[in-house]
């Protein structure tokens, strides 16, 4: 590992501090579902204080700094099938027929919600409405343990029939909808592409994926019992006990089919424990005959240098632009 990316690292490190204790998937015995669910809540609101905080020491995404112009920012509920859900909507500057980008927000499928998923993806939410002249709602989907899988995928389809139906509204071309996923958000957007595909619309244009995590099995991750230990405690907080993690909703690498999804564009870290899962599904995708491409940097899973951070930005929001460009004449 270069230096500069090891002394990051370590600064990370020492900036975070004793880690918050994780919430169980689960009630203790004799723990009722109201206190087990406080105790969630309240473990969550400590983890997503590290979140934050990592935007505000070197390497992170410089919370301080001013953020990217745009026309107008705002926000909207979206029905779901059973609930409600809230978004955050970037308006770029222009006279209409945008693209329009569905964001999905990363936190292991647990944290990284709420305010903290507002304000935290705020900068890439404006830099790409700017980039790629779209529309981008940030979701806020609802989270686990709490709520399990599938109830982030059908949250995300919701907001994407949210964003068609009302295209004409919003000023947005529904023929250029894409989904940008960050992390454990990258697992969703993933799983997304091939729900609207099996359901027959609405169609996608692009999958954006940031450092996903693609295999909930843990075959692509390697022998380190640390990481593995850690995987097997996020999927038991989404999938739950009887989960079959590998469908292709929970991970998409190991679908048998990957025919009919749109072009990508995946981000990896050459020291992100995803790295192998990311490049894989680049190869799968293009075996299948989909457009994809693999932009791989020297960096870990959230930790970047800066110049790093704004080249790995730059050239997936370039690399992005083609395909949600309008058509033309």
């Amino acid at each position: 590992m270069d230096p500069e990316l090891a002394q990051l690292v370590a600064d990370a490190q020492a900036a975070f501090g004793t880690s918050p204790d994780w919430p169980t998937a689960f009630p203790a015995e004799g723990e009722s579902d109201a206190a087990w669910a406080s105790r969630v809540a309240r473990l969550r609101s400590q983890h997503d204080a590290l979140v934050i905080a990592s935007g505000r020491i070197p390497g992170g995404l410089d919370l301080y700094a001013p953020p990217p112009a745009v026309e107008s920012v705002a926000y909207h509920d979206i029905a779901t099938a059973d609930d409600v859900v809230a978004a955050r909507l970037y308006t770029p500057v222009g006279d209409g027929h945008f693209g329009a980008v569905l964001l999905l927000h990363g936190g292991g499928w647990w944290m990284g919600g709420g305010a903290v998923g507002f304000e935290f993806n705020d900068a890439i939410c404006r830099s790409t409405a700017n980039a790629l002249d779209s529309v981008v709602v940030n979701l806020d989907y609802r989270l686990a343990p709490e709520f399990r899988h599938p109830t982030q995928i059908e949250d995300a389809y919701a907001a994407l029939q949210w964003i068609v139906t009302r295209a004409a509204e919003l000023s947005v071309d529904p023929a250029r909808v894409a989904v940008l996923g960050i992390s454990s958000g990258g697992n969703v957007a993933a799983a997304l592409t091939m729900l609207v595909r099996d359901r027959g619309g609405p169609s996608l244009c692009a999958q954006i994926l940031l450092a996903p995590a693609l295999d909930m099995t843990g075959a692509s991750l390697g022998d380190d019992p640390m990481i593995v230990a850690g995987l097997q405690m996020l999927g038991a907080f989404y999938g739950g006990a009887d989960a079959d993690f590998a469908s292709p909703y929970l991970s998409p690498l190991l679908a048998d089919d990957l025919s009919g999804l749109p072009p990508a564009v995946i981000v990896t870290g050459e020291f992100d424990p995803l790295r192998d899962g990311g490049q894989a599904y680049t190869r799968r995708l293009n075996d299948a005959g989909i457009d994809a491409r693999n932009l791989d940097y020297p960096m870990t899973h959230g930790i970047a240098g800066a110049e790093t951070r704004d080249r790995f930005m730059a050239e997936m929001l370039t690399a992005a632009a083609p395909l949600l460009a309008p058509p033309k004449d």
